[in-house]
């Protein structure tokens, strides 16, 4: 009966976190944190995520911020990282991780890390570290911000190989096979400046960039010749999905100006990042194809071998995109 009673504090407790979260009471959720064992790092959910957790994940950063002092206060330097980096959920994500999902999370980010730079180290369960989260989010401004704390890593003393740590995951899918992979190829060719190392870096496919890259079809569809609004449009647009709304009311106030009229359509704003995003694209095919040779692995096959018009297409695929690629000025 007592472990039913506490069973039921528990449910209560959880409930009550979840209610005060969901309704922006923040003083409650800081008073509950304040009243229980763990405080705001006491699990709340039956995926072991954290009351800190919760916050980051429902974009209530600055709670998080106020949740992360309360953290600060009752711990040593030396325990901070344990106590900050052990707390996962089911997913094995950190509240780094998910923190990192969302722009508006900087500067929690940089609060942590500025406290405990090796959090972004840790790993979830499929290999992720916070740089690849904010990538597959999509989370441009987010990738600076990580990017740079390995940048400082590294000028501590952090080698190639080490580097590796943050850049790969688990099935050997890396930085730039995810950029390529959710459609952000100005963030691709920044991390292909960055680290050439990972050209020739093969996924769990066997898949190059490059040849993922030629497996993306829409990226090198565009042709349009912009206007001289959608190049207005053009120097403010962001391929950062999070700021769509600020860039629409960016241009929208700018053509008000010069115009007197609302004239800028959201279909401009798609239109516009989609040409923005396709030169990306094309410029970061011509960066990997000067180092990239997978487009020679290939075999004789046997007299008595049936071909595989799957293999045949996909070559072929790869090699019209390349000599495409070289054709274009």
């Amino acid at each position: 009966m007592a472990d039913e009673g506490q069973h039921q504090d528990e449910d209560k407790l959880n409930a009550d976190l979840f209610h005060a979260l969901s309704h922006d009471d923040d003083e409650q959720v800081i008073k509950l944190c304040n009243e229980i064992e763990g405080g705001p790092l006491y699990n709340m959910t039956l995926h072991q995520s954290t009351v800190l957790h919760m916050a980051c994940f429902l974009k209530k950063l600055k709670l998080a911020d106020r949740l992360l002092d309360i953290v600060f206060a009752n711990a040593s330097s030396d325990e901070l990282y344990q106590k900050l980096s052990e707390p996962k959920n089911a997913w094995g994500n950190t509240v780094i991780h998910d923190a990192a999902t969302s722009n508006k999370g900087i500067p929690f980010v940089e609060k942590l890390l500025n406290k405990v730079p090796v959090l972004i180290n840790v790993k979830n369960k499929w290999g992720e570290s916070p740089l690849i989260q904010a990538i597959r989010y999509g989370r441009k401004r987010m990738y600076k911000c990580l990017v740079n704390q390995v940048k400082y890593c590294e000028s501590q003393g952090l080698t190639k190989n080490e580097r590796l740590v943050f850049l790969k995951r688990k099935d050997n899918m890396t930085i730039l096979h995810m950029a390529i992979l959710t459609r952000k190829f100005d963030v691709a060719l920044d991390i292909a400046k960055r680290y050439p190392e990972l050209y020739d870096e093969k996924d769990s496919h066997k898949m190059t960039a490059l040849q993922m890259l030629a497996h993306s079809p829409t990226a090198f569809k565009s042709g349009t010749i912009l206007g001289p609004l959608q190049k207005l449009v053009y120097s403010f647009v962001s391929t950062d999905e999070q700021d769509a709304t600020a860039e629409v009311g960016m241009t929208g106030k700018d053509s008000n100006f010069i115009f007197g009229r609302r004239c800028c359509k959201f279909a401009m704003i798609e239109e516009v990042r989609e040409k923005k995003g396709n030169q990306d694209a094309l410029q970061l095919a011509k960066m990997l194809i000067k180092s990239d040779k997978s487009w020679k692995n290939t075999y004789f096959p046997l007299a008595e071998t049936t071909p595989n018009i799957g293999k045949k297409k996909t070559a072929l695929r790869h090699v019209n995109f390349i000599v495409n690629c070289n054709s274009v000025d």
